[in-house]
């Protein structure tokens, strides 16, 4: 809700430009087919929303994901709220718009970058399925990048640099990787055969 001065009460991040204003289409087009990893945000078909959608591997990993991606909604850097959906226990669901505007300005583009160093350990079936061959790439390059990772898969879809890739998705997930894997890393196809091998019947689906 806004209050009377166009502002968002919830954060007060909309004001009367860049917040309240919605960007034309071409424009939303544009931005969204430039944030990397490329294939981590879908931008609906009316361009009113951006959308990140993945399976965790269990409940605790999608429950991690959404506790540190509210943290990065709330850096004073950022300050603007996602909408979170949470299904079948483990299915992410991250829907950015601003509320005030009726669809997305600058600021969703803004938080949308910064949850790109927000990664997830996916459910190993997810990440194999080829109709999420884009997404997953993303998602394991986040958390590849997340724990240290220099190199970028063949596989990357066309759009990732191999520069922008291997800078990182976002220095504070990289760094909080580094440190909690002794700074070690691994490259994405690594990463993957490592999922697989260490998941059980029971969590890798």
């Amino acid at each position: 809700m806004a209050s009377s001065d166009g502002r968002c009460a919830a954060c007060g991040c909309v004001g009367p430009n860049p917040g309240s204003v919605t960007l034309p289409r071409e424009e939303a087009e544009a931005r969204a087919a430039a944030l990397e990893p490329a294939g981590m945000w879908v931008l609906a078909p009316d361009g009113s929303r951006l959308t990140r959608r993945f399976v965790a591997k269990n409940f605790l990993e999608a429950m991690s994901f959404l506790n540190d991606a509210a943290a990065v909604a709330e850096r004073p850097d950022v300050s603007h709220h996602p909408d979170f959906h949470l299904t079948t226990y483990r299915t992410v669901e991250v829907v950015l718009w601003t509320h005030a505007a009726g669809g997305l300005t600058d600021y969703d583009f803004k938080l949308a970058e910064a949850l790109g160093s927000v990664a997830c350990l996916c459910s190993p079936k997810w990440l194999k399925d080829p109709a999420n061959e884009s997404a997953a790439v993303a998602e394991n390059i986040a958390f590849s990048k997340r724990n240290g990772a220099t190199s970028v898969p063949a596989n990357v879809p066309a759009g990732i640099s191999a520069a922008g890739a291997s800078a990182g998705v976002g220095v504070g997930a990289a760094s909080a990787g580094a440190e909690a894997t002794g700074g070690t890393g691994t490259d994405v196809g690594t990463f993957l055969s490592n999922v697989d091998a260490e998941s059980s019947p029971a969590t890798a689906t």
